[in-house]
């Protein structure tokens, strides 16, 4: 493929903004015959642009640095055919558009169909009457200008696609975190645990090397881990002593009842009559297939002896195993209705304990390696989100879950956390830039 060099194409053409004049290159080793076409075309030089170049190279060049409209050029040129040039136009992908008619003197009955196979738009004899070349110089420009026309719509119909596309992701993250949220708050917790789980989750999962898509979309879905327990009695949830054996089973099926609310058809789909499934179809995204699996798995144990379904080691998704060691280390050293809040150190000492029963050793083995990571993410998010509160009033009010429309873009993950003006220093984690509020702490 040619070198098709630095091309400064015209940007395609707006309804509301003045169009520039057509620019028509004329080519020709001949300077008598460019000079025949300039008198030829003198008056219309009002309307048009009309260059003239008498070297095949010199007007390569030209084409890769000009929006040339349309192109007349002679067939035998020394340097380059005008086939040849013909043959580098259509195989450069910036250009291979541009209308091109063909110019000859020789008697050739097969040039017509070569020149046609090489994609020209026409082929005109030589001489050429005034006539005849202003009707195929005005036919190249219409056929331009609809081609130009044409990839101005798709241009539009793309963008609306990637903003509409932009919109339903963000979207949908919105609704994640929501769903996360609207569990958590069902504890006389700040939000402080599902927002320390989704860090520590993220931390690990970059320490055991996993890919940059799948840390996010732990960070993103790891804080639904707990969704189930919108299914779970206040009564069991809040209870500030032991449970009773009842009342352990009833809490413990918060695993089904988040995997329910994550793989069950929405009731718009039932209602929009999709087609039904292939009985082994997945129907999900990789986002809510991980929220799932989380929800659904993260009870169980390396050894097999957890619940809901009794997995072992590696019949447990990695993301569950992940979000286990980061839930339960919070949960130890986070107070709740029923226990006071243990140390870190001694916390650590527990879960380093469950290495290879409860938990993946490896998972365990990062866990253990980014302490230092892990004191800064707890310290920074239990200030964060202690200022944040303070700052709000009544900040349970339905209305200040609420998320206002944003910009253009989608959030990272980062962006979709705890409401603040000022980010928090633990929203830096993922890339290190600033995250964009997504509803203001007031």
């Amino acid at each position: 493929m040619p070198d098709c060099g630095a091309l400064h194409l015209r940007p395609l053409s707006r309804p509301d903004v003045p169009t520039v004049k057509p620019l028509i290159l004329f080519i020709d080793d001949e300077s008598d015959i460019l000079d025949g076409f300039r008198r030829m075309l003198r008056p219309h030089a009002a309307g048009w642009r009309i260059e003239f170049i008498n070297s095949p190279l010199d007007a390569w060049e030209f084409l890769t640095s000009h929006p040339v409209d349309a192109v007349v050029s002679d067939v035998s040129m020394p340097e380059m055919t005008g086939l040849q040039l013909l043959e580098r136009i259509r195989s450069c992908p910036e250009m291979n558009d541009i209308p091109v008619t063909i110019l000859t003197g020789l008697a050739d009955v097969d040039l017509k169909q070569r020149v046609l196979d090489l994609g020209a738009t026409d082929l005109l004899n030589k001489p050429v009457h005034a006539a005849e070349l202003l009707a195929r110089l005005k036919s190249m420009l219409r056929l331009k200008s609809m081609q130009d026309e044409l990839k101005r719509k798709n241009h539009d119909l793309e963008a609306a696609v990637r903003h509409r596309t932009t919109q339903l992701h963000q979207s949908r993250l919105q609704i994640l975190w929501r769903l996360g949220k609207a569990a958590d708050f069902r504890d006389e917790d700040t939000g402080e645990h599902i927002v320390r789980v989704a860090c520590y989750s993220m931390a690990i999962a970059e320490t055991l090397g996993l890919p940059r898509d799948v840390v996010e979309r732990l960070f993103l879905v790891a804080p639904l881990h707990d969704v189930g327990k919108i299914g779970i009695p206040d009564s069991i949830l809040l209870k500030p002593g032991r449970l009773t054996d009842e009342e352990r089973r009833v809490m413990q099926t918060h695993c089904e009842i988040g995997a329910r609310i994550l793989e069950e058809p929405s009731i718009m789909e039932v209602c929009s009559h999709s087609p039904p499934r292939g009985v082994d179809e997945d129907p999900t995204d990789p986002l809510v297939r991980a929220a799932r699996d989380i929800a659904a798995a993260h009870h169980e144990r390396w050894d097999g002896d957890g619940y809901p379904n009794r997995l072992r080691a590696d019949e447990i998704p990695l993301a569950a195993r992940i979000v286990s060691v980061a839930d339960v280390y919070d949960a130890l050293t986070s107070e709740r209705p029923y226990k006071a809040a243990l140390s870190p150190e001694r916390s650590l000492e527990i879960v380093a304990s469950g290495r290879g029963t409860q938990f993946d050793p490896d998972v365990i083995d990062a866990f253990l390696a980014i302490q230092p990571r892990v004191h800064a993410i707890r310290e920074s998010v239990t200030n964060d989100v202690h200022r944040i509160m303070s700052s709000m009033t009544l900040y349970r009010r339905p209305e200040l879950l609420n998320l206002p429309a944003n910009g253009s873009r989608s959030p990272r993950p980062a962006e979709v956390l705890e409401p603040c003006r000022a980010e928090p220093s633990w929203l830096r984690t993922l890339d290190g830039e600033p995250p964009v509020p997504m509803f203001a702490a007031e």
